[in-house]
C-alpha cells in the first residue's frame, strides 16, 4: 500500500527516470499499476514551506509557493514548486485554472505563454496556479526501462498534492509533456472538469520509439548500445512491456465534450500519428491542428488561438460556476 507521511501544517523529461529505483532485471519492471491506481484515490498529506510574492498588480497577486509532501517512491520530503495567481478588486471564480507546462531543464518551469494565460485568467477574476516544478523531476540514466513509469508516478502524484492544496474544480492546460500530464489528470480527477491539451500525445511506448527530439533520441541510442539491442523493433518490444502508465488508458469520455485540443500535422518530436491516437482515445474532440513541426505549433496556436482558447476556458469555467 501507498504510504503517505503525515505532516503538520496548514518535460520531456517524463522519459528519464530514477536510476537509483532501479530493478536487477532492467528488462523487467516493477508493475508500479497498484501504487499509481492508489495515488489517485488517496488524499495526500503536504505542508507549506514557502509562501512569498513575486509581483502585484492592481487587478493580479503572482506568488510562489513551495509545498512538501512525501516522495510516493522513497518516501523522502519532496518539494513542489507552483506559482500562484490571484485576481484582486473582484469577485473570484469557484472553479480554477491549472496549468502544465511543457519541459524546461532541468526541474521544469512555467513559458512566457503560460504566464500569459495565468494573467489573462486571473485579470478574468479565475484563480490560476502553474506547477513549476518538483524533486525527483529529472534524473537521467540508461538503467532499467522501469523510470518511465516512476517518472509519471511522481508527475500525477504531485497534481494530486496541487490540486489538494487548490481545493476547488479546475480547467487543466497542458503543453508537450505537459499535455500527457494533463490528459492523465483529465482522464481520472473528479476535480478537473476540462481543459486543453496542446501537441500531446499516445502511448508514451510509440513516442519514445519514434521521437526525434534530441534528448530522447541519444537515450535510445545509447541503452541500445549498452544492452546490445539488435533494432529499434526489439527497443520498442521492451518498452512496450515495461511503459504501462500511458494516457491513452486513463480516458474519461463523459469530459469529452469541454475537452480541445492543438496538434501538429509535421510532428517529429511527439510524433503526429500519436498525437491522432490520443485525439481518438479521447472520443475525437474539437480539434485544431496547424501544418508544422512540434515548438512551432506550440508558437503558432499562441499567436493564433490564444484568444480563442482563454473564451474556450473561460467559457467551461463560468458554466461549471453556475452547476
Amino acid at each position: 500500500m501507498i504510504k503517505i507521511v503525515k505532516m503538520a501544517g496548514p518535460f520531456l523529461l517524463l522519459f528519464l527516470g530514477v536510476s537509483a529505483q532501479a530493478t536487477n532485471d532492467p528488462f523487467h519492471s516493477v508493475d508500479l499499476r497498484p501504487l499509481f491506481q492508489q495515488i489517485l484515490v488517496a488524499n495526500p498529506e503536504y505542508k507549506i514551506i514557502k509562501q512569498e510574492t513575486v509581483k502585484s498588480s492592481a487587478r493580479c497577486h503572482e506568488q510562489a509557493i513551495t509545498l512538501q509532501a512525501a516522495d510516493p517512491l522513497t518516501q523522502k520530503p519532496q518539494a513542489i514548486s507552483l506559482l500562484r495567481y490571484t485576481p484582486i478588486g473582484q469577485t473570484i471564480s469557484t472553479t480554477e485554472f491549472l496549468i502544465h507546462p511543457p519541459t524546461k531543464v532541468p526541474s521544469g518551469g512555467a513559458s512566457v505563454l503560460d504566464r500569459w494565460y495565468a494573467n489573462e485568467l486571473c485579470h478574468s477574476g479565475v484563480r490560476t496556479t502553474i506547477m513549476q516544478g518538483w524533486d525527483g523531476y529529472y534524473e537521467q540514466g540508461v538503467d532499467d526501462f522501469g523510470f518511465h513509469d516512476r517518472a509519471a508516478i511522481r508527475a500525477v502524484f504531485v497534481s494530486r498534492v496541487a490540486l489538494e492544496y487548490i481545493d476547488a474544480p479546475v480547467y487543466i492546460m497542458g503543453t508537450s509533456l505537459g499535455s500527457l500530464y494533463s490528459s492523465m489528470l483529465l482522464g481520472t480527477q473528479s476535480a478537473i472538469k476540462g481543459g486543453v491539451l496542446i501537441v500531446g500525445g499516445a502511448p508514451l511506448s510509440e513516442i519514445l520509439e519514434t521521437t526525434d527530439e534530441k534528448q530522447l533520441k541519444q537515450l535510445r541510442e545509447e541503452r541500445m548500445q549498452h544492452y546490445k539491442i539488435k533494432s529499434v523493433a526489439e527497443y520498442e518490444k521492451i518498452l512496450t512491456e515495461n511503459v504501462r502508465i500511458s494516457p491513452e488508458n486513463f480516458i474519461d469520455l463523459t469530459k469529452t465534450k469541454t475537452l480541445e485540443m492543438v496538434l501538429a500535422e509535421r510532428d517529429t518530436t511527439v510524433p503526429t500519428a500519436t498525437q491522432r491516437k490520443l485525439w481518438s482515445a479521447w472520443g475525437k474532440p474539437h480539434l485544431k491542428a496547424f501544418q508544422h513541426d512540434h515548438v512551432p505549433t506550440v508558437v503558432w496556436s499562441f499567436i493564433k488561438d490564444r484568444q480563442k482558447i482563454k473564451s474556450f476556458l473561460l467559457h467551461g469555467i463560468r458554466s461549471n460556476n453556475e452547476k
